[in-house]
């Protein structure tokens, strides 16, 4: 879903301490003007899939279609490898050697209702 909100140069979305105050960085175009269509700071949302790769301890009998279930459909909750990729991430570093993320799609409005985090909303 596009942003028009972000393709004005302003103050805030444009000029950065190490170039010019009155014009964008990235683009140099002036304030008040529009950023050229391949500025970095013209932002539009996007579904990704992220997947971590996690090596968990499952009970010694369960099948493939059992570990599906139990991280499925089952009661267990996402939020515990979510614990395990931070605690990992901060082992080694960064979680980018057990990670990748893939484009799914252009997002809707509902999308960025229900699937964006309130504090990475662009502006």
């Amino acid at each position: 879903m596009l942003h028009p909100g972000t393709h004005l140069v302003t103050e805030d979305n444009g000029p950065r301490p190490a170039g010019k105050l009155a014009e964008c960085f990235y683009c140099l175009q002036p304030l008040e003007a529009l950023h050229k269509e391949n500025c970095v700071l013209r932002y539009r949302t996007v579904i990704i899939s992220c997947a971590f790769e996690l090596c968990v301890e499952v009970p010694e009998h369960y099948t493939t279609d059992q570990i599906h279930f139990f991280y499925n459909e089952g009661s267990h909750c996402a939020d515990n490898e979510l614990t395990q990729v931070v605690a990992l991430a901060k082992q080694q570093g960064c979680a980018c050697t057990f990670s990748e993320c893939k484009y799914l799609r252009e997002a809707t409005a509902e999308d960025e209702k229900t699937l964006m985090a309130q504090s990475m909303e662009s502006t």
